[in-house]
């Protein structure tokens, strides 16, 4: 369930009745500046959280102070870990922005890492050089732009392929 366009109580509400309806995985930023109206929904839903896939990314402004602005990020959210941490694109900074992410995966504070709009050209220039592969890669993919080659490519490198507008 994306959050992009979503806002303060409505944001709050939206998720609460995805979650409710079966949603499993909830797709928040900073950029979006509503981690915590994410995260009082995923607090306040008779779900379980560990079955709850809460995932969020940080944006290019924050890859300099990576560390600092995923702590940011988990005090927003407040439901104890992130399931992915994410770049939301490639810019300055974004391998050392991903080391921070490796670094909280090691320190318990997020499960796994992901990266946004990496296509083939960034993927062959960025992967080679982390030390924990992404669990997926989102992209723009949707019926009226299906990008076999890039999903093609991503899927050989054994990363999971996410959409970020499914239905275009």
């Amino acid at each position: 369930f994306g959050t992009w366009s979503l806002k303060g109580h409505e944001c709050t509400r939206a998720v609460s009745c995805a979650l409710d309806c079966g949603y499993r995985l909830i797709d928040t930023a900073s950029f979006y500046g509503n981690e915590k109206e994410v995260g009082l929904a995923v607090r306040q839903s008779a779900v379980d959280r560990q079955k709850i896939v809460v995932q969020t990314k940080l944006y290019p402004n924050q890859y300099a102070r990576a560390e600092k602005a995923i702590d940011e990020a988990l005090r927003k959210l407040d439901i104890g870990y992130i399931d992915v941490m994410m770049l939301h694109h490639p810019a300055a900074n974004d391998l050392e922005a991903y080391r921070a992410i490796e670094k909280a995966i090691d320190e318990g504070k997020v499960r796994t890492a992901g990266i946004s709009c990496y296509y083939i050209d960034e993927c062959n220039r960025f992967l080679p050089r982390v030390n924990k592969k992404p669990v997926l890669i989102q992209n723009e993919i949707h019926p009226f732009y299906q990008d076999t080659k890039v999903i093609e490519h991503i899927q050989a490198l054994g990363i999971m392929v996410q959409s970020w507008y499914p239905f275009g």
